[in-house]
């Protein structure tokens, strides 16, 4: 039986009434993130991290994606420069001249590339892969031929890219041959020698 202080209505109201919203957050911790799959771990591992190819000449902000394009714009772009000097982070303190092309780049590959190389790779290559269709063997073209049917020109179609370390090391091998040659030409004295005693005496 309903008591005084409530009465009939009250207890009605309390019975069917539903609690309101303060509006304010559950206190506690947020609930926890489901835990990552194990092939999803395994593809945020094996995912490449490329390291972009920084040009550290003085005055440019340029970035490569490998090492081959960060040569080629130290060549197009630095390396054209007259008297040629390399400006290369600290290496502009020492304002070294280089007489010879071939010399510069051999600096720039063994004083700066190769150290970088040696830490991060020879960065990320955009190739295309090769298919079977394109390893399939073709017909050489009539120009590479001669007049007997020979091939007397070479097809650079298939030729294999070297890489860095066989590119510096072919470099290095045309360095030294280059230098034997200039030490085995002989000298304009040694010519002029030559010369007298080839020479006719005179008839009286």
């Amino acid at each position: 039986m309903p008591s005084y202080k409530t009465g009939p209505t009250t207890a009605q109201r309390s019975a069917g009434a539903a609690p309101k919203s303060t509006g304010q957050k559950r206190r506690g911790r947020p609930p926890r993130q489901p835990s990552p799959t194990p092939r999803e771990v395994f593809e945020r591992q094996a995912a490449p991290r490329y390291v972009p190819f920084l040009c550290e000449w003085t005055g440019c902000k340029a970035e490569l994606e490998n090492v081959a394009r960060l040569r080629k714009h130290i060549h197009v772009v630095h390396g054209r420069m007259d008297p040629l000097l390399c400006r290369w982070a600290h290496c502009r303190d020492k304002a070294r001249v280089f007489a010879q092309e071939f010399e510069f780049q051999d600096h720039v590959d063994e004083e700066h590339l190769t150290p970088f190389v040696w830490h991060v790779g020879d960065g990320q290559r955009n190739e295309r892969p090769i298919s079977k269709a394109d390893e399939t063997s073709e017909e050489l073209p009539a120009y590479l031929l001669g007049t007997d049917g020979e091939q007397v020109t070479p097809w650079v179609k298939d030729q294999e890219i070297q890489d860095f370390l066989t590119w510096r090391e072919n470099r290095r091998r045309l360095k030294h041959l280059l230098m034997q040659r200039d030490a085995n030409a002989p000298s304009e004295d040694e010519d002029e020698d030559e010369d007298v005693s080839n020479e006719e005496p005179l008839s009286a």
